[in-house]
């Protein structure tokens, strides 16, 4: 199910690095397949978990914890590029300082058809806005769509999953839009994109931060560290598989 790390912080790192409890950095491994965690202090991953082991489609992109105050507070989401494969899991401490991934589930995001549905336009980097800020009216999630070159608003469900008939754009005419956080302290969005100029872009007015995280507020300030680890990480091995 896992394995111990061999490479160093950030190899194959893609839409997804955040920071967990304990102060764990969690990043999404493109093409391989994995979840990586570091514990602090340390300069390899301490823990690579083999997804496609766990049934995820190839290849995980991107991860968050669904925020306190939102339906579904404390489970991790997590998605594939290009299909767009949405699951849901939870954390377990395995007793060494990192987590196993637990109850993990495909989800279908639309009950209407046969099969799962999936997130379309190449889902990578999302996050979770408070429906207090205006033009939102409800809890929702923003997400970055590396292949339609956009960032797109969805309304969230009763476990904090995005509800596919709800989608509307937010940001368009956009190349390689992948890393998504909210900046704790003014709720500014913030993005990376690869391919477009490789660029943070800000998006400001936002009047409500986002909630604490679960389980750990004190670690979501590093978040914006995370992002900036994603931009100029995320630029390794994807011209060869995105050409």
């Amino acid at each position: 199910m896992y394995r111990g790390a061999t490479s160093l912080i950030g190899e194959y790192n893609d839409g997804g690095v955040l920071f967990g409890p304990g102060g764990v950095l969690f990043t999404s491994r493109w093409p391989v397949n994995e979840l990586g965690q570091t514990k602090p202090g340390s300069t390899d991953e301490d823990k690579i978990i083999d997804l496609a082991a766990l049934g995820v489609a190839d290849s995980h992109a991107a991860l968050n914890f669904v925020p306190g105050g939102f339906a579904g507070a404390g489970l991790v989401k997590l998605v594939s590029w290009s299909g767009g494969e949405w699951y849901s899991a939870s954390l377990t401490p395995d007793g060494s300082g990192t987590f196993d991934l637990t109850g993990l589930l495909q989800i279908d995001l639309d009950l209407s058809t046969v099969g799962f549905e999936g997130l379309p336009g190449g889902p990578e980097g999302f996050t979770y806005v408070s429906g207090l800020n205006p033009g939102f009216g409800a809890n929702s999630m923003l997400l970055s769509e590396f292949s339609a070159g956009s960032v797109a608003v969805y309304a969230l469900d009763g476990n904090g999953d995005p509800i596919l008939s709800s989608r509307r754009p937010f940001l368009d005419g956009l190349e390689g839009a992948e890393g998504a956080v909210l900046d704790p302290l003014t709720g500014d969005f913030l993005f990376s994109t690869f391919g477009g100029g490789d660029r943070l872009v800000l998006v400001s007015g936002f009047t409500e931060p986002p909630p604490p995280p679960i389980p750990e507020p004190s670690t979501y300030a590093l978040m914006l560290a995370g992002l900036a680890a994603c931009a100029a990480l995320a630029r390794r091995r994807r011209a060869a598989h995105r050409s």
